[in-house]
């Protein structure tokens, strides 16, 4: 496995190079400029004038080469398949080959829109302004040549630091004394990471094997959403046999699907966690925190209770139950809570401790006082993240970068406010475009490889580091190298034969590309025990703070946004027409607040975690959703919008919060817990009354849900007929099949005012219902909802000009080219899953994005009907391959008699639909109903299976299990 190279623009001229990426494509395909810069018309296909006098490696037009790579992230990094067609990546799919396979989710997926961005980095940029490649290519000459003189100089990299770094680092570090490294996240898990090190003794990481656990308490710990503790995919298959508590003030994806949930504000999870070692300490008779001064605690009733039955439940489950702790709460939290996790004997079993090769750098605030008194020379910001904006405004971490003597340099995909804040700003390659070498949360070895050469020859964070250390004054990339190979190519070979142990490295090289990780790289475990806590230091904070209760006054903790996290994919199209999992609201950052009639003034600015203040309240509505089940006083903000952020640096929570948008894309119901009658958000009307999807009445059915015998039309003498089952008890509504479906499909952004008009075009939606089970615990029942391929379609029979027909093969086929757009079938579709195409969108759209399109889908044009088609583009080519399998095996004598229909037929397995494919709960399958064999026939069999709305007679071939606590 080896990047594209001679296929990509290396060779030719400046002025070709300066032709847009589009056009480039028509370059290659047909060896001289096609005619015409504009996109063509949406029903006209664009063809070469010749093929490929040398195409890309491996291609066969129309069908997908993949390769092994994986996304970094914070807390570790996501194995994956990229999959090219003629050298362009289209579509990321999870690798079923790693061992810890969890789907995909949302962000990642989107990730490769970034490479085909429009508002990408394209320049080098000295003050803002495009600079002279002789120009720049002085001043890095100089930066190298100070370096190597032993110039003071620091680097700000994330906190997450992969062995090629931490290698090429330390030996920057030992040419040169004076440079020091720092790292920076806006959601840091230093704390989490500085208190396992001090416990175990050495620098230390952790990892939750779900398989052993059947009761977890999380203490604001969102570990389904955004602090990703283990796979999320082995608690989603053992979900129904595990009990979980949550504590938490903002309402979370794992808050969600909680068994009892407790709302309280993060000032006060230190005091709930003392009154929970307390009585577990009584329990199980240990003495977890010995000489410990508990007669300051005060617990309320409602937390009293709540700890009661978390008791009961861990002291049941000792050995298979677990605690875990937000990783932004304090150091000494977390030390406490490992050593709860060793009395309930969740050490070295649920609990994996494993040491960190590559340690974390010092952190940030340690750089400032240096910069401050003009200690340091050289800044060279290569985090990823935008610690400018991120960072407390009292630091003014803009103002010091600024400095004129200081050279500040940012090496980034985008010019966002720390670009704007260096001196110098580089193009930075996307992970897509990069050889690297990562660890997952396990420990375990990845590798990032390159699907195509990088956009406007930017520049990796590895490439950058090693053209400072050789110290050349010449930067090294793809484009500059032999055969286009980076020379970070070879960084990342020598790297792993330090790392690995093998007598054929070479061979486990070539099958470690393959995969995208080495197999059996995992540190070996710490299996010793951790270290006790410093009896004086806990009494000291009891007086403090931990074992008081902060006054009472109003609250905003800061916390990930689900779809931007910290910014870092705001400007993801695709990321921000994706609704909210949680408020539904789309394009736009929704707060939660209990009490949406006022407004926070806060007195000083906005620290990282969490703001406590005494104020006044305005009478400002300036809210958009009131959620249930919210500790009083506190005001959730998710961060990362776009407009959003421009707000943070400013410290002011006034203006931070009038950006808040109100496009709200899916529907959110409640649920009384008196009646189970359900009814709209803050609304009395019965949904039956406005949206027809989950009308229906009868004791056997729950919420339109016709729970029984599954109901469907077996039309042709066909083998096959496809069918779905969404499991609602494994889904949370992360939205990963929705952003699945919209990059195999082709499905356009269609921007933010057209979204407020209610014209979303996602094949899918997630309806959402929240409902109170008791008076512990509030639920969401996320619904994924997309055409139902209806045996006995309505929208069949109203079509004037059969668009839309019924195939052999059980599914509801659009013909795109007799489509009228008359919209009949969406009138009388009572699922009002079909999408109706207002404008020429993918003809809006520019030519960077158009080359991530998946060639076997037809782009729509406008005024024609979409909807979900099974990925029948998928059905098709997995019966070409499975032809061509078989002909093979008749060729070879391996099938020695005639072949017949059923030898073609595709086994279980064989196809997997795009959302199927991402989920990270597992919750959807896929597969033949008529093979009474498969996975969906199993599936349909349990209990709480049924379709919806049954009653109405459309026999859909979409079965849902219902959440089996009703």
């Amino acid at each position: 496995m080896i990047p594209m190279n001679e296929y990509h623009p290396a060779f030719l001229s400046d002025q070709e190079q300066e032709l847009s990426r589009r056009s480039f494509m028509k370059w290659m395909g047909a060896g001289l400029a096609v005619v015409g810069a504009s996109l063509p018309a949406c029903r006209r296909v664009e063809k070469y004038l010749v093929p490929y006098n040398q195409g890309p490696e491996w291609t066969i037009p129309g069908i997908g080469t993949s390769y092994a790579s994986c996304m970094p992230w914070v807390d570790g990094c996501f194995p994956l398949l990229a999959t090219c067609y003629e050298g362009r990546p289209t579509k990321l799919e999870p690798s079923f080959q790693y061992p810890h396979n969890q789907g995909l989710l949302p962000f990642v997926q989107a990730s490769i829109l970034e490479m085909y961005d429009p508002q990408r980095s394209q320049y080098v940029l000295n003050e803002g302004k495009k600079a002279p490649q002789e120009e720049w290519l002085g001043a890095f000459g100089s930066w190298c040549r100070r370096l190597h003189q032993g110039a003071p100089a620091a680097f700000i990299l994330g906190e997450n630091i992969s062995p090629v770094q931490w290698m090429l680092c330390q030996e920057l570090k030992r040419k040169n004394s004076h440079i020091t490294f720092y790292s920076w996240e806006f959601f840091s898990g230093r704390n989490r990471y500085d208190a396992l090190t001090e416990m175990m003794g050495e620098p230390t990481s952790q990892w939750v094997d779900f398989t052993k656990v059947k009761c977890v308490v999380s203490l604001d710990c969102d570990f389904l959403g955004t602090d990703l503790v283990g796979n999320i995919r082995e608690y989603s298959e053992k979900k129904e046999s595990i009990t979980c508590h949550m504590a938490e003030g903002r309402v979370s994806l794992t808050g969600l699907q909680a068994n009892t949930r407790l709302p309280i504000r993060p000032s006060e999870v230190p005091h709930l966690l003392l009154g929970l070692v307390q009585a577990l300490g009584s329990a199980l008779s240990v003495d977890i925190l010995p000489d410990f001064d508990y007669s300051s605690l005060d617990l309320s009733e409602a937390e009293s209770k709540w700890v009661r039955k978390v008791v009961t439940d861990l002291k049941e489950s000792k050995g298979q139950s677990i605690v875990l702790l937000a990783k932004d709460q304090d150091l000494l939290c977390h030390q406490i809570v490992l050593k709860v996790n060793e009395a309930l004997g969740a050490v070295n079993s649920s609990l994996v401790l494993f040491p960190r090769k590559e340690e974390m750098f010092d952190p940030i605030e340690g750089l400032l006082s240096k910069l401050a008194e003009e200690k340091i020379e050289m800044v060279f910001c290569l985090s990823g993240n935008n610690p400018v904006k991120e960072t407390p405004h009292q630091w003014q971490l803009a103002q010091v970068l600024q400095n004129p003597k200081i050279t500040s340099v940012h090496l980034g995909t985008y010019v966002d406010a720390t670009a704007k804040s260096c001196l110098w700003h580089i193009p930075g390659a996307h992970y897509l475009e990069s050889w690297g070498m990562l660890r997952d949360g396990l420990g375990r070895l990845c590798l990032m490889q390159p699907t195509m050469l990088p956009a406007f020859e930017a520049v990796s964070i590895d490439e950058f580091l090693l053209s400072l250390l050789v110290g050349k004054g010449e930067v090294l990339t793809s484009w500059n190298a032999p055969s286009n190979v980076s020379p970070v190519y070879y960084r990342v070979k020598k790297c792993f034969e330090s790392l690995v142990e093998s007598d054929q490295k070479e061979a486990l090289w070539i099958k470690s590309l393959q995969a995208g990780f080495v197999a059996h790289s995992e540190p070996t475990r710490i299996h010793s025990a951790p270290k006790n806590i410093d009896a004086k230091n806990i009494n000291d904070a009891s007086v403090s703070w931990l074992g008081q209760r902060k006054e009472k006054g109003h609250e905003v903790q800061l916390v990930p946004d689900y779809r931007f996290y910290d910014g870092r994919f705001s400007r993801n199209a695709w990321l921000r027409e994706c609704p909210d999992p949680v408020s539904g609201i789309s394009w736009d950052t929704c707060a939660q607040y209990l009490a949406p009639n006022h407004e926070f003034v806060p007195k000083k600015p906005l620290p990282l975690f969490y703001y406590q203040f005494q104020g006044d309240q305005c009478k400002e509505n300036i809210l958009v959703r009131g959620f249930p089940s919210m500790p009083k006083d506190l005001m959730i903000v998710p961060v990362g919008g776009e407009s959003l952020d421009d707000e943070m640096s400013q410290g002011d929570v006034q203006s931070l919060l009038k950006c808040f948008g109100q496009i709200s894309t899916q529907t959110i119901f409640s649920i009384p817990a008196s009646n189970w009658k359900i009814e709209r958000l803050s609304t009395d009307k019965p949904i039956a009354d406005a949206h027809p999807i989950w009308a229906g009445e009868g004791a056997s059915e729950t919420f339109g849900i016709k729970v029984g015998a599954v109901d469907w039309v077996d039309k042709s003498d066909e083998p096959c007929a496809w069918g779905m089952y969404i499991d609602l008890n494994q889904c949370i509504g992360c939205n990963a099949c929705m952003v699945a479906c919209r990059a195999e499909n082709n499905i356009p952004v269609v921007g933010r005012e057209q979204m407020a008009k209610g014209r979303g075009m996602d094949w899918i939606r997630i309806d959402k219902y929240f409902a109170s089970r008791n008076d512990d615990a509030i639920s969401l029942w996320s619904t994924p909802v997309a055409c139902q391929q209806c045996g006995a379609a309505p929208c069949e029979s109203v079509c004037p000009v059969n668009a839309t027909v019924h195939t052999t093969e059980g599914l509801n086929a659009m013909v795109y080219g007799r489509c009228w757009g008359t919209r009949y079938c969406a009138t009388n579709c009572p699922y009002k899953a079909r999408r109706f195409n207002f404008f020429d969108y993918a003809k809006q759209s520019t030519e960077q994005t158009a080359l991530q399109a998946n060639p076997n889908v037809t782009v729509r044009s406008r005024g024609v009907m979409e909807k979900c088609t099974y990925c029948v583009q998928r059905l098709e080519e997995a019966k070409i391959r499975r032809k061509a399998q078989v002909m093979e095996r008749w060729k070879a004598g391996e099938i020695n008699r005639p072949l017949r229909d059923e030898d073609f037929l595709l086994p279980d397995g064989a196809v997997m639909v795009a959302c199927q494919a991402a989920c990270p709960m597992g919750a959807i399958h896929f597969g033949n109903r008529k093979d009474p064999a498969s996975d969906l026939k199993k599936c349909d069999a349990q209990a709480g299976s049924g379709q919806l709305l049954a009653h109405l007679g459309t026999k859909p071939s979409t079965v849902y299990r219902v959440k089996q606590w009703l």
